[in-house]
């Protein structure tokens, strides 16, 4: 009777621990794969948040390029650039008398004036702008070569020296300067992203950029 007892007892523990071993490793397996299925699905929330912030960190960068770019273009005073040289039909040689060199000289220093106001505004007013600059062709003047403003740690934009076209380094990434790549396209448009050598940062000399130029 002893020895059935024994028996009973001990087949009685094997189930119960059995049964608590089998339910223990169920509710790991099930926790686990919850555990990764919450995992996954807070990553593609995470995923689809930041896709969202960087679609309108860029779009506002654009929409401000942009309006810059549209205004940069109607302010031109294409009367006074044609009395002056500057627009002229292809089959005509470039010569300007120094009256009219003086003039256009004058007259594009207070243009960039003013539009270097309308780029600061725009500028503090956008998120992520570090350094914004209007570069004139040397074809055009040798005298005015427009603006330059950088950020530099954590202070705002800082007036740098303008950049001098005729300077610039060949860049591997396009082929050439940026300048050139440019002037190539005839129209506004996107460029980059790039290593730009020609932007003084800090110590490096070199950032990354892209750009949207006249």
């Amino acid at each position: 009777m002893r020895s059935i007892r024994w028996t009973i007892t001990l087949i009685t523990i094997l189930v119960i621990l059995t049964s608590v071993i089998s339910v223990s490793v169920a509710s790991q397996i099930i926790i686990r794969n919850e555990t990764d299925d919450i995992s996954v699905d807070t990553m593609n929330l995470i995923n689809d948040g930041t896709d969202r912030l960087l679609d309108n960190y860029f779009q506002g960068i654009q929409n401000s390029v942009e309006i810059i770019a549209n205004i940069a273009v109607d302010d031109l005073d294409s009367v006074f650039l044609v009395e002056n040289g500057v627009v002229r039909p292809d089959e005509e040689e470039s010569y300007r008398s120094p009256e009219q060199i003086e003039a256009l000289d004058s007259y594009l220093r207070e243009y960039c004036q003013k539009l270097q106001i309308l780029f600061s505004g725009v500028a503090d007013n956008t998120q992520g702008i570090i350094s914004y600059f209007y570069c004139i062709s040397p074809e055009i003047s040798s005298n005015e070569h427009g603006f330059f403003y950088m950020k530099k740690g954590k202070t705002g934009l800082i007036e740098q020296p303008p950049l001098d076209a005729t300077n610039l380094q060949p860049n591997e990434d396009l082929g050439g300067t940026w300048y050139d790549v440019a002037v190539a396209m005839g129209a506004p448009g996107w460029l980059g992203p790039y290593i730009c050598q020609g932007l003084r940062c800090g110590n490096a000399h070199r950032c990354y950029g892209s750009g949207h130029f006249l």
